[in-house]
């Protein structure tokens, strides 16, 4: 299945499907320009109040983008959008694309945000951490943003509760197992045994640091096979780095969370399409 349909174009016919937008003589601004402003600011991480230079051969008035925008993230239109498209991507080869998942973790810088953690790893930096759970393609199924001095291990429970399809496999085929790749920082017994009641294999690598004892060490390291399984964790490092070429959600400067994860779910849009 492929869908022969740009990002902005996607975003407009459901706009215009559900009523979200009515153009009328009185708006200055056209659906066209607005959905356009909006990617032009997540991709290059300029700032609203930048709206005035030429590159639109226009003189715009930032604050009417900035207010459709924060209106349409009010009414959760990013994020029905991206669950709806989710849902269209995952309705052909299903078995395949849910047979690896990954989960990983990333930092994010802040400036004046909310959802501030001073990690001692990042020498005590303002900072977010954003946890994403990938297919085996790399598009994101959950994502969760919390403070940066939490720990991906506390993170596991919410990420896990927040995917947006069903995961569970009751299918007890070898040849059709599905696993759930993580690096060693997921590595404990009550996650391994979260995972296995979706009827879903963890490949974790095990955390050295738990233990000493070499007896231990060797009997839950993870075999050869699981090994050359666990390489394909790297989607997940992919999806990050598809995430942080748009140059908003490399550094928060926005106050509320609600901006940030908009700008994440416009995004994540972005990726899906592309995957199809």
């Amino acid at each position: 299945m492929k869908l022969n349909i740009s990002f902005i174009e996607y975003i407009k016919e459901y706009i215009i499907s559900n009523k979200l937008f009515i153009q009328n003589h009185k708006s200055k601004y056209t659906l066209d320009e607005i959905l356009t402003v909006i990617e032009y600011i997540l991709v290059t991480g300029s700032s609203w109040r930048s709206l005035n230079l030429c590159i639109f051969k226009k003189q715009y008035i930032w604050q009417s983008f900035y207010y459709h925008f924060y209106k349409f993230c009010k009414l959760n239109l990013f994020k029905n959008i991206y669950i709806d498209i989710l849902k269209k991507y995952f309705k052909t080869n299903m078995s395949g694309k849910l047979k690896y998942l990954s989960i990983d973790s990333s930092f994010v810088k802040n400036e004046y945000a909310s959802n501030v953690g001073f990690n001692n790893q990042y020498k005590k930096k303002r900072l977010s951490k954003l946890s994403l759970i990938v297919d085996s393609k790399g598009v994101p199924i959950s994502s969760i943003l919390k403070a940066g001095n939490i720990s991906d291990q506390s993170l596991f429970n919410s990420n896990f509760k927040d995917i947006l399809i069903d995961i569970t496999y009751n299918n007890k085929n070898n040849k059709h197992k599905r696993y759930l790749l993580a690096d060693a920082g997921y590595d404990s017994v009550s996650i391994k045994n979260k995972i296995k009641e979706y009827n879903i294999k963890p490949v974790i690598r095990y955390n050295k640091r738990n233990t000493k004892n070499k007896d231990t060490i060797a009997t839950n390291t993870i075999n050869k096979k699981e090994s050359e399984i666990g390489k394909k964790r790297m989607i997940v490092e992919n999806c990050f780095s598809w995430l942080y070429k748009n140059r908003r959600l490399c550094k928060r400067y926005d106050k509320q969370n609600i901006v940030y994860l908009n700008f994440l779910y416009i995004a994540f849009i972005k990726i899906i399409i592309k995957r199809f």
